[in-house]
């Protein structure tokens, strides 16, 4: 489970070799990886995130990124008590997340804190130092803090140097990100080559997301050469790993490039169960227009009622 809510502050300078031969287009760009790693999802796995039951067991046996993330999933819900309880469990337990959650509560009206600033300056601390001393994910959370502006200002050299260092503790989510950070430009011009060698290097150690992106490369013929089998293979891969957006591309692909309408309609239904709008839509039908247009989905409110005009500017799923 991926959160995307914390923070830290301070330059670091990054001396890598590693990184130093990317940027400087030498052969270490040629280590390969299996581009599509036989990498299944956990057993059980539905591509749906963890239940609320599930998480409190684990946060209870002591994982305190369960607590977490029980904080974040209670707030969604507008169960802020509950969600006060995890993050001050997680604070308890010297995570600075945790204070990060209660004062993202505070900003929202939700929980009265004495000195939200200094409970926010706190966490900030305790993620800092954590990072500093090695800690992958504590790097991460700066990482996509300073990559999407939630606490600190928007800075993309921080966020790729604290990638880095994510990375070289052996944290896959880091190469990932790096290769979103390649991808489309947001640290130096874009580079699809330099975008594929991350993105492979997170599909072998099983990140569904990266393997869809390795399948993308093959099915566009952008950072590598088009190989329409190799895309397949991958969307495969990454669909079995329980990317949703994997099995709508497969459906896609056997609809229109190699028809199959079995293949097609199979792929289609796995996404439109787990609750993919587009899918839902591609499937027809007036039980499946429904779900569809229960997420807003106006193309499918058109095919239902050819009458319907969207709002100006709407996209076909909001």
């Amino acid at each position: 489970m991926y959160l995307g809510a914390t923070i830290m502050t301070l330059r670091i300078f990054v001396i890598a070799c590693s990184v130093f031969a990317l940027l400087q287009g030498s052969p270490a760009l040629a280590q390969q990886y299996d581009p599509c790693p036989d990498v299944p999802a956990p057993a059980g796995s539905t591509g749906a995130p963890p239940s609320l039951e599930t998480l409190e067991e684990e946060a209870q046996a002591g994982s305190v990124g369960s607590a977490i993330t029980l904080g974040y999933r209670y707030a969604g819900e507008e169960d802020y008590a509950k969600a006060e309880k995890w993050f001050r469990y997680a604070l308890y337990k010297g995570d600075g997340r945790g204070a990060l959650g209660l004062y993202s509560l505070s900003e929202e009206g939700q929980v009265k804190l004495e000195d939200p600033e200094a409970i926010k300056k706190y966490g900030l601390n305790l993620i800092e130092q954590d990072a500093r001393s090695g800690n992958g994910g504590s790097a991460i959370t700066m990482a996509m803090m300073y990559l999407y502006g939630q606490g600190l200002e928007k800075d993309y050299d921080q966020a790729h140097d604290w990638l880095v260092i994510a990375e070289e503790s052996g944290k896959p989510r880091a190469s990932y990100e790096l290769g979103v950070l390649y991808s489309n430009g947001l640290f130096q011009a874009v580079s699809p080559r330099k975008a594929l060698h991350y993105f492979k290097k997170a599909a072998a150690a099983g990140i569904g997301p990266a393997t869809r992106q390795v399948a993308i490369a093959y099915h566009t013929g952008i950072g590598t050469v088009k190989d329409l089998n190799q895309a397949i293979a991958c969307y495969e891969r990454s669909a079995n790993q329980g990317e949703v957006l994997a099995m709508r591309d497969l459906g896609n692909i056997y609809r229109m490039e190699k028809p199959n309408s079995g293949l097609s309609n199979s792929w289609y239904r796995k996404a439109a169960d787990l609750g993919d709008p587009d899918a839902q839509y591609e499937l027809g039908g007036s039980q499946w227009l429904e779900k569809a247009m229960q997420q807003k989905h106006h193309l499918a409110r058109i095919k239902a009622d050819p009458s319907y005009v969207p709002p100006e500017e709407a996209e076909p799923h909001e």
